[in-house]
């Protein structure tokens, strides 16, 4: 995967203790140098907690929800980074080791997908009911994805009617269990809710570029048309 080789285990953190709750991820580890000894399986952290969260918290969730007249939405948790990052940033992490040519790949398709999504949210505020809820990666604010949903006439009319709603109030814990269906581009989000068994998917209407088809990718639901989704 695009960032691996940048976030492989190098020096001390070879030595330590690691956890790991796929094949994948352990495969990774031990052709870092990790020792197979010093590696052990695990649940999956977040997929756990999708189940756990606190009946106080979800009260509290509730009342925003009903405070809002959020009823029936389709929840987005959105991974960006590569399409928002400025270009100190970029150089950055070039110069911490990441690929440049790879790095403009990943840039080049986060945009184009990004304008898919523009498309797909066009289609769910259009024809069907739901309102489309987005929440950035921590990375990214929420005035930015509306400066780029702006641009667009329609879903500012539509972020005006609040029927697209872009936030950062609360967690994915508790967006992911009232949501209709949960959709991103390729945060690990829906790979985790989907395992707690949640109606989770990835929206790829084009090939995947081998730099970032991971693991956990291949693993999970994908779809190209609104119509493919179901409960």
């Amino acid at each position: 995967m695009f960032s691996k080789k940048f976030k492989s285990p190098k020096g001390d953190a070879i030595k330590v203790k690691h956890l790991a709750w796929n094949t994948d991820f352990k495969f990774f580890l031990e052709s870092n140098g990790v020792s197979d000894s010093d590696i052990y399986p695990s649940i999956n952290p977040t997929a756990y907690l999708f189940n756990e969260v606190k009946k106080k918290k979800i009260k509290y969730f509730e009342d925003y929800l009903s405070d809002n007249d959020i009823t029936d939405y389709i929840f987005f948790p959105m991974n960006y980074n590569w399409k928002f990052i400025k270009k100190e940033k970029k150089e950055h992490k070039i110069k911490s080791g990441y690929n440049r040519i790879h790095v403009d790949e990943y840039i080049s398709f986060s945009e184009n997908h990004f304008n898919y999504f523009i498309k797909l949210f066009e289609d769910i505020t259009n024809n069907t009911n739901f309102k489309v809820v987005i929440r950035p990666h921590p990375s990214i604010t929420v005035n930015q994805y509306l400066n780029e949903l702006n641009k667009n006439s329609f879903l500012n009319k539509k972020i005006l009617q609040k029927q697209l709603i872009v936030t950062d109030d609360y967690s994915v814990l508790e967006w992911v269990r009232y949501s209709k269906f949960n959709i991103s581009n390729w945060s690990t989000v829906i790979y985790d809710s989907y395992l707690a068994g949640f109606n989770s998917a990835y929206f790829y209407p084009e090939k995947v570029p081998d730099i970032i088809d991971a693991h956990y990718l291949q693993n999970s639901p994908r779809f190209t048309y609104l119509e493919e989704l179901h409960d």
